[in-house]
C-alpha cells in the first residue's frame, strides 16, 4: 500500500526480518483518513519469505474518547487551580464546607478573621435572646458549642471523665444537643447536624 506512511512498513519490514512479532497502535493518515489502528504483525511461512500477516482493529472511537476525557481532565484541573488561586488570593473571607456544614478548608483571609494559628476551623455567631426561648434574667453571653460526631457518646463521655451533663441530649431541628461543663465548671454544647431533617 504506497499510500502508507513510511514508519508502518518499517515497522513490518522488522518483523519481517527479526521473527519478533509486533503489537502497536498508530495513526493512519493516508491510507485511513487518521484513524487508529490496533495493530498485530508476526511472519508466518517460512523464515526465508519473509512473509508478514497483519491484523487489525479499529480503535478510533476509544482513542477519540480517551482524548476527550483527557481534554476534559484538563480543563477541569485549569479550572481547579483557577479556582484555588481566587480562594487563596481573595480579600474576603471564603470556606469549603461539607454535608455536615462542618469546615474542610479556609482561605487565608477566613483564618485571619477568625483567630490565630490553630483555630482556622472555630467560628462564632450572633443570635438574638428573644424572650421565647430565654429567661428574662438571662444576660447576653457567649456560647461555645461543639460539632461531634455522636451527641449521645460525648455527653456519656463527659460524665466518665468527671464533667457534668447539665442538660441530657435532646432534639432541636435538625441538631441533637446535649449541654455539659467541664470539672472547672465552664459550661458548653455538643451539637450534631443532621441535615437530612431539615
Amino acid at each position: 500500500m504506497p499510500a502508507h506512511e513510511q514508519h508502518w512498513f518499517d515497522r513490518f519490514a522488522d518483523v519481517a526480518l527479526t521473527g519478533r512479532p509486533s503489537r502497536f497502535e498508530e495513526r493512519a493518515e493516508a491510507a485511513a483518513g487518521g484513524r487508529w489502528f490496533d495493530v498485530f504483525a508476526f511472519r508466518v511461512d517460512r523464515p526465508e519469505q519473509r512473509h508478514v500477516a497483519v491484523l487489525f482493529a479499529d480503535v478510533t472511537a476509544r482513542r477519540m474518547a480517551d482524548d476527550q476525557a483527557a481534554a476534559a481532565l484538563a480543563r477541569e484541573r485549569e479550572a481547579n487551580a483557577l479556582l484555588d488561586a481566587i480562594f487563596e488570593c481573595a480579600p474576603i473571607g471564603l470556606a469549603f464546607v461539607d454535608h455536615d456544614l462542618r469546615f474542610r478548608r479556609v482561605n487565608p483571609r477566613l483564618a485571619e478573621m477568625n483567630g490565630p494559628t490553630g483555630f482556622e476551623d472555630v467560628g462564632a455567631g450572633l443570635v438574638a435572646m428573644t424572650s421565647d426561648q430565654f429567661p428574662d434574667d438571662v444576660p447576653p453571653h457567649w456560647s461555645v458549642t461543639f460539632a461531634v460526631d455522636d451527641t449521645d457518646a460525648i455527653a456519656a463521655r463527659a460524665g466518665e471523665l468527671g464533667g457534668t451533663v447539665m442538660v441530657p441530649p435532646f432534639d432541636a431541628g435538625p441538631t441533637r444537643v446535649a449541654i455539659l461543663s467541664d470539672p472547672q465548671g465552664a459550661v458548653f454544647t455538643a451539637s450534631r447536624f443532621d441535615p437530612e431533617a431539615l
